[in-house]
């Protein structure tokens, strides 16, 4: 009996860990030339949305900055995509879920569905420069400046907001040339960054 409730908690475990695999969301290249068409029409539909809700007549599509798309495959294709807009005092990143049934399902109508949208915000207080997590995004950006042929003086703050799938930093930082915002993400299981972007 022990036996299979041991091999029963060992099976539990490793579903979860893989749990991003299993629930079938594929990380998507937001340069992905097939997927191109369909991406800009996601995010237009989530920076329609964005902008109504928060009746911002001056935003401009270009202010959001695209982080990532997930697709899932299921009776049509679900997206979720995350953004952040450049012009928010305080930037938080939006999360936006959309389901798009087979024409075929949906009276021939090519249509995006809005199945959810998340405002995400910071998972934890400033960090510490004594945290792990300050000492990697920080020679992370050191090296990303470094090859831009700019400079990293210090860092000013950081702050982690976690989604369903990434980790992200928004950092404050002194390069010399005065003081900009920046965001470096990467996947919950990933080792490595692999999102960066000036915000302002």
């Amino acid at each position: 009996m022990k036996v299979i409730l041991i091999i029963t908690l060992v099976a539990l475990s490793l579903c979860r860990e893989n749990e991003e695999e299993l629930d079938g969301w594929e990380k998507r290249s937001l340069e992905d030339t097939q997927l191109q068409e369909k991406i800009n029409q996601v995010f237009l539909e989530a920076y329609n949305l964005y902008s109504s809700a928060n009746k911002n007549i001056d935003l401009k599509i270009d202010d959001l900055i695209r982080l990532t798309i997930y697709t899932q495959v299921v009776s049509g294709m679900n997206y979720r995509v995350t953004f952040i807009d450049r012009k928010a005092e305080l930037p938080i990143v939006q999360e936006y879920e959309f389901y798009n049934p087979l024409p075929a399902n949906n009276n021939g109508k090519d249509e995006l569905i809005l199945s959810k949208n998340n405002e995400c915000v910071p998972s934890a207080g400033l960090l510490n420069f004594k945290d792990d997590d300050f000492t990697e995004i920080e020679s992370k950006l050191y090296n990303i400046l470094k090859k831009q042929n700019e400079k990293l003086n210090y860092i000013i703050y950081a702050y982690p907001i976690e989604t369903k799938n990434y980790k992200f930093f928004i950092i404050n930082a002194d390069t010399g040339e005065g003081q900009f915002l920046y965001v470096l993400g990467k996947g919950l299981k990933s080792k490595d960054f692999d999102v960066f972007h000036k915000i302002k």
